[in-house]
């Protein structure tokens, strides 16, 4: 190191060394704005109103079964400043897609098109994407729980202490019926 010069931390890689990304399957993603600028949308009472730059998010969610075959999407929300998704891989025999390239093809085009449309910030996503595997039947129903009760749970944390009672100090997770 030089002086004055801060110390350089390598980057931890987010994904499973081993495992392959392509392989029929379901994964938990998690893709967070740059510095976690509220541009997708906006709590309201009843959940998450989007932006025009939120709705352009959605459109390329919504284009992935017709740009990748043998993947699909089985729960989305965008938040005002990160977006919650369960990918899933069914069989292919070519398999010439991993979650990386659907997720980066998504963060790729919607910067593109946001950016056109008058964003002035340089950055419009963090760098790379949060997954988990989802590998148990369990595991896939609370994560979708999850999901879809966090614009609501957002908008009580955001007008607590009156939803406190129904919540519980730490947001649990409700069961959504």
């Amino acid at each position: 190191y030089s002086i004055g010069m801060r110390p350089f931390h390598p980057r931890i890689p987010l994904r499973r060394q081993s495992y392959d990304y392509g392989q029929p399957g379901s994964y938990f993603v998690t893709m967070v704005t740059a510095a976690r600028r509220p541009i997708l949308g906006a709590l309201t009472g009843r959940g998450v109103k989007l932006t025009p730059s939120g709705e352009i998010v959605r459109r390329y969610w919504d284009m992935i079964p017709d740009r990748f075959r043998s993947v699909s999407v089985d729960t989305l929300v965008i938040m005002p400043d990160h977006v919650h998704a369960i990918v899933v891989f069914s069989v292919d025999a070519d398999r010439p897609h991993t979650l990386s390239t659907v997720i980066g093809w998504i963060k790729q085009r919607a910067s593109r098109e946001i950016r056109a449309s008058g964003y002035v910030h340089t950055g419009v996503w963090q760098p790379s994407f949060h997954d988990r595997i989802i590998d148990n039947p369990e595991s896939f129903a609370r994560i979708r729980r999850y999901i879809l009760a966090n614009p609501i749970r957002a908008s009580c944390i955001q007008s607590a202490p009156r939803c406190s009672r129904r919540w519980g100090t730490d947001a649990s997770v409700p069961v959504i019926p």
